[in-house]
Order: structure tokens, then sequence, then C-alpha cells
């Protein structure tokens, strides 16, 4: 049994690949400004993670229709009592070691990418980086040109 999206069909676990997807559309969201450079980012790195993830890569309307469905959600989610916990269990879903460094990798790049890294993202990249084991960057928070 499988998922399909628009036209691919995906076997196996889809809740796990959502969650590297919601882990990816909180970096564009936490910040309160979603940047078209972010919502490009976003997309890229979908498209590349899915591999890894085991699936073939969507295409970008269906990123984008994904996106626009689960945003409200998300957005209340993290901006509710419970956003820790969100967070938390967001990170907790990624459980293999090579798919955690990419989302890592990715989720670092989609918060710079429109050339201002602030303080929430930088609080969500270090809580990441603490629960998957690795060094938070070395990126000051603010404009990065």
């Amino acid at each position: 049994m499988g998922v399909t999206w628009g036209e691919i069909s995906l076997p196996g676990k889809i809740k796990d690949w959502m969650n590297v997807l919601r882990i990816l559309a909180i970096t564009v969201i936490i910040d309160g400004r979603e940047r078209e450079a972010e919502l490009l980012a976003f997309t890229e790195y979908a498209q590349g993670l899915a591999p890894l993830a085991g699936y073939d890569p969507p295409n970008a309307d269906w990123l984008a229709d994904w996106y626009g469905a689960q945003r409200p959600e998300i957005i209340a989610e993290i901006k509710g009592r419970g956003k820790n916990t969100v967070i938390l269990k967001a990170f907790a879903s990624v459980t293999d070691p090579a798919l955690r460094e990419a989302v890592f990798d990715a989720i670092i790049h989609i918060a710079v990418s429109d050339k201002d890294y602030h303080a929430s993202e930088s609080d969500y990249i270090r809580s990441a980086a603490a629960i998957w084991g690795f060094r938070p960057p070395f990126i000051k928070t603010g404009p990065t040109e």
C-alpha cells in the first residue's frame, strides 16, 4: 500500500516524511516572516531530502499546496503554550542519522536564505543541535550579508 503525491506513488511510512516536511516548514514560519527566499529554499531542500527519506521528490506545486494546507496548524502550534513540545516531537521523529544530518543542514540553509538570521531561528536550530547531538552553527543573529 502506498501514498500518492499527485502522480507519484509512494510506498512506506508517510508519517516520517511528513514530519521532515513539518520541520522544514517550521523553519520558514518560526521568525514570523515568510519570505520568498525561505519558501524557495523549503521547496529545494524538501525535494532534495525526499530520496534520502525513501521517496521520489514531490513537485513544487504539490509542496506549495502541502505548505499552504499545513501553515495555519503549524502557526497555531508554535504560537501556543505547547511550542517546545511540538518542536521536540518534530525533531525526535527523525531517527535516521543520515537524514538527521541532512535535515539539520537544510534548516540552517533555509533560516539564512533570506539573508536575515532571527533569534527565533537560532533558538530552533540550537534545539535541533541539542536533540540530535550536533554543534550549533556559528552564525550571528541579524543580517547575514
